[in-house]
C-alpha cells in the first residue's frame, strides 16, 4: 500500500487571528463593606494588545464588572481567547489558545482562587 502525502506552506499573513476575553470575574470593594465578585464583561479586539488595553481601561474606569456597583474594583482575572484560523482549499480550518490575565491585586485575586471563593477564573 502506497500512501501519498501533500505538503501544503500556510505563511503567517495566511493566518487570521481575533482575541476576545471569553469569561471573567471582577473583584471588588462592596459599598455596605466586604469585598465580592461579579461576572466582567466580554471584549473583542484585533490584537491581543487591544484586548489588553480594552481590559486594563474598563477596570481603570471602574467599568469592567457590567455595572455590578462597586465601591472600587480591587483585581480581575480574565480568560482570553486568541482563535485562529486559516482557509486551505476553501475548507476553514480553526484553533484556538487561551491565556489567563489578571490585573489588579493580583495577590488577592490568589489568594481567592486558593481559598475557592473564586472557582471558575
Amino acid at each position: 500500500m502506497t500512501t501519498k502525502t501533500n505538503t501544503i506552506t500556510i505563511n503567517a499573513k495566511d493566518i487570521n487571528h481575533s482575541f476576545s476575553s471569553a469569561r471573567g470575574v471582577v473583584v471588588g470593594k462592596m459599598w455596605g463593606g466586604g469585598i465580592g465578585t461579579y461576572s466582567a464583561r466580554n471584549y473583542k479586539a484585533d490584537t491581543l494588545d487591544e484586548l489588553k488595553d480594552k481590559i486594563q481601561k474598563a477596570f481603570d474606569l471602574g467599568s469592567l464588572d457590567s455595572g455590578a456597583g462597586f465601591e472600587r474594583l480591587l483585581a480581575a482575572g480574565v480568560v482570553i481567547e486568541d482563535e485562529s484560523s486559516v482557509s486551505i482549499n476553501d475548507q476553514l480550518f480553526t484553533s484556538s489558545t487561551y491565556e489567563n490575565y489578571i490585573i489588579g491585586d493580583v495577590d488577592l485575586f490568589q489568594e481567592l482562587v486558593d481559598n475557592g471563593t473564586i472557582i471558575d477564573a
